[in-house]
């Protein structure tokens, strides 16, 4: 019986034509470490160019079609021995069972989502991914998105992270976000959040859409510990 096939195989036919000439053999080595358990989906990479051991990004566009707990198990295998790495992985796996649940809430909250692994040429260890989730519900045969509010892709948001870290986003820190959300100008909206799987996570990656090119400055300027002056 053959094996079924996997995105290391679509890769390995597409390299020579693209990624091939801007990857390193250095490079190629780890992606293929990753990509060799999952099924044939849409990821991305990024590189630096040239030859040498530069590191490398590798992003893969999860949906509940492609990704299954049972290819992070089989990369779980993969990762460092290092306890956080391991709870870590272990952490990614109960969320992939919820996102697949259709009685939980992260069901109806997350649709596809990013893994991004940072890979480390000179390690043979897979590193833990971090979880990049859209807030905003899209349509993809319609290529629209319906917009939420912000203070309703705020509480997704904290639902998401509530199920990634079992809890642990704190008090604190979901003040401080909230607090963030009220700096966006209008017409301004939270797109996605980003995040390393890690036990108690103390900063996110936060990508915001609708600032105009007007309101950029100021907005830049007001937020707090950010050393930005306009140009006279």
């Amino acid at each position: 019986m053959k094996n079924p096939p996997t995105l290391a195989h679509d890769f390995a036919l597409a390299a020579p034509y693209g990624a091939g000439s801007l990857l390193s053999e250095a490079a190629l080595e780890p992606i293929t470490r990753v990509t060799q358990h999952f099924p044939p989906l849409n990821a991305g990479f990024e590189c630096r160019m040239g030859n040498g051991p530069a590191p490398v990004d590798i992003s893969l566009y999860c949906t509940r079609e492609t990704v299954r707990e049972s290819h992070i198990a089989s990369l779980a295998r993969h990762v460092s021995p290092r306890q956080e790495d391991t709870a870590g992985m272990e952490q990614l796996c109960h969320f992939l069972r919820d996102w697949h649940n259709p009685h939980s809430r992260l069901f109806n909250d997350l649709g596809p989502f990013w893994l991004e692994f940072d890979l480390d040429v000179h390690s043979s260890h897979i590193p833990v991914p971090r979880v990049f989730a859209p807030l905003h519900r899209l349509d993809v045969d319609a290529n629209t998105a319906f917009q939420d509010s912000v203070e309703q892709s705020l509480e997704k948001m904290f639902r998401i992270l509530d199920h990634l870290f079992v809890g642990a986003v704190d008090d604190a820190l979901q003040s401080s976000l909230k607090s963030f959300s009220t700096t966006l100008p209008k017409g301004a909206s939270l797109f996605s959040v980003g995040t390393a799987i890690v036990q108690r996570p103390r900063k996110f990656r936060m990508t915001i859409i609708g600032v105009s090119v007007d309101d950029l400055p100021d907005w830049l300027a007001g937020l707090p510990g950010w050393n930005f002056q306009r140009a006279a």
